[in-house]
């Protein structure tokens, strides 16, 4: 299982990373949701988990700015329908 989940992240961040170079995107908006730990507002209401972390560090290398877009789960999922979100973290 574990094995699984590494190899769809791995595939996820290449994907994104050629994608993102090709484009030359300035900022990414980014939907975030309640999902503890993974993905959550902290305290401040700033942008918490292990998605956040990772995908702010990897835009950052890339000059792009990152967006984080509050909403619950099926609100982020329609708000990525319609264009207005770049990424919804943890979907398979």
């Amino acid at each position: 299982m574990r094995k699984n989940v590494l190899i769809t992240l791995f595939i996820f961040i290449t994907m994104l990373v050629f994608t993102v170079s090709k484009n030359e995107i300035s900022t990414v908006k980014i939907g975030i949701y309640d999902n503890k730990p993974k993905i959550f507002l902290d305290d401040s209401n700033r942008p918490a988990g292990f998605f956040p972390e990772l995908l702010e560090n990897i835009f950052e290398k890339k000059g792009i700015k990152t967006e984080f877009i509050y909403g619950s789960w099926e609100d982020c999922l329609e708000k990525l329908g319609k264009g207005d979100l770049d990424i919804m973290p943890d979907v398979r």
